[in-house]
């Protein structure tokens, strides 16, 4: 089976990106309330006009006219208050919105790290890459795995609601599984080290390798401090290691 190259995955990533575009479009609450409070003040200032204009239509006419217009705009502000204090209370219950953590582990950290994969391909299959090109290939795949760690330490503090280790909680929750994110740290791991051993034989800009290891090892801590929350909830082996064969 031919390997996947990086511009495939990120064709891949467009068509992701299109399709979130999409269903932000799609979703027209939002638009739909904006829409019905500029109604709303639209209408309140023609009120207030015709109300002192005692040569005008009579009053009854204005309200009953009112009443019509202003009823289904303020039907949808007080959903939208209603929804947004039905999440203060979800929130405060320990009830937390996870979805897009778990779409952003589906569609963003597995497209990353496959990413770095693909990347350490072109730098591992290519025998004539100038020191330049090695290096960019090492920044490109520590730029995504670094993307990973933030992402996962932005996930700590529910890291207990995002995955599991009982397989009947992930298909019933439609959470992630503690062992697909093994998978993915685990070859990250490997990932990493082999990028990190091709700057062994790079000549020039070693300056440029050693800020961006300087990077790297910021990233490592969020990494951490996410394994210190998953192995204090679940019993998880992994461990990241450097320079591993």
């Amino acid at each position: 089976m031919n390997s996947i190259k990086f511009n495939d995955w990120s064709d891949l990533g467009l068509k992701k990106d299109i399709e979130q575009i999409k269903n932000k479009i799609y979703a027209q609450e939002p638009i739909v309330f904006s829409i019905g409070l500029e109604i709303v003040i639209t209408v309140g200032a023609v009120l207030i006009d015709h109300f002192f204009d005692t040569d005008s239509i009579p009053n009854y006419v204005w309200i009953i006219t009112s009443i019509i217009a202003i009823t289904p705009p303020a039907l949808l502000i007080i959903r939208a208050f209603t929804k947004y204090f039905q999440r203060i209370f979800r929130v405060k219950k320990g009830k937390y919105n996870i979805e897009k953590y778990i779409d952003t582990f589906d569609n963003s950290i597995c497209y990353w790290a496959m990413m770095s994969c693909s990347f350490l391909n072109e730098l591992s299959d290519n025998q004539n890459l100038t020191d330049e090109e090695k290096i960019f290939y090492y920044q490109e795949i520590t730029y995504y795995i670094n993307k990973i760690f933030f992402m996962l330490d932005e996930m700590s503090p529910m890291a207990d609601k995002i995955f599991s280790d009982r397989t009947d909680i992930v298909s019933r929750e439609k959470i992630i599984s503690i062992k697909r994110l093994e998978v993915i740290l685990c070859l990250l791991n490997k990932v990493y080290n082999s990028a990190e051993e091709k700057m062994n034989s790079i000549k020039t800009l070693k300056e440029c390798v050693n800020v961006q290891k300087q990077i790297n090892s910021k990233y490592k801590e969020m990494l951490n401090r996410f394994l210190y929350c998953i192995q204090d909830k679940y019993s998880f082996p992994f461990q990241w290691t450097d320079n591993c064969s």
